[in-house]
Formats: structure tokens, C-alpha cells, sequence
């Protein structure tokens, strides 16, 4: 009787001990889920933090772009209006001429 009794108890202690190897395992890969997920949400951040310095980035580059295509705009309207104003005064010495000339000269 006290045969099966050492032998339940050496198998009641491998049990234990199985349960507690279990155990430690499980903690083990709980430790190794949680350092996973750590490191993971670590890189999203980074990536998160590079897509934001980037699209400040283009953002930046955008707003040259824009002041440069703004600045040709009125380069290109400021030479056309000195061009139309040139014109003017163009056209205006030549009726002023004409005019002249008729006075002189009297009408055709």
C-alpha cells in the first residue's frame, strides 16, 4: 500500500512539476508576445513619426513651389502689362503724329 502511495505521489510531484515547466513556458511566451507587440508599436511610431516629417517635407516643398509658380504668374502679367502699356503709348505718339502732320499738312 505504501508503494502506490510513494508511486501517486512521485506522479502527483511530476505532475506538479509539469504544470509549473508548463507554466513557466507559457510566461515565457507571453514575454516573448509582449516584447513582440512592444517592438511593433515601437515601429509604427517610427513610421507614423517618418510620414509626418515627410508629408511636412512635401508640404514644405509644395509651398515653394507654389510661391515660385505665383511668383512667374505675376512676371509673366507684369510683362504683358508693361508690353499692353508699351503699346499704348505707342500708338498714341502715332495718332498724335498723324494728327500733327494733318495740321500741317491739312487732311488727304
Amino acid at each position: 500500500d505504501r508503494m502506490n502511495s510513494k508511486k501517486t505521489v512521485d506522479s502527483f510531484e511530476a505532475e506538479v512539476q509539469q504544470l509549473n515547466q508548463d507554466i513557466e513556458n507559457l510566461d515565457r511566451r507571453e514575454t516573448g508576445f509582449a516584447e513582440i507587440d512592444r517592438q511593433a508599436r515601437q515601429a509604427e511610431e517610427v513610421v507614423g513619426a517618418m510620414t509626418e516629417e515627410e508629408i511636412k517635407e512635401n508640404q514644405e516643398i509644395i509651398k515653394r513651389m507654389l510661391v515660385r509658380g505665383l511668383r512667374a504668374a505675376v512676371v509673366v502679367i507684369l510683362g504683358f502689362w508693361m508690353v499692353m502699356v508699351a503699346y499704348r503709348r505707342k500708338r498714341q505718339e502715332i495718332e498724335e503724329k498723324k494728327k500733327a502732320l494733318e495740321l500741317e499738312n491739312g487732311p488727304k
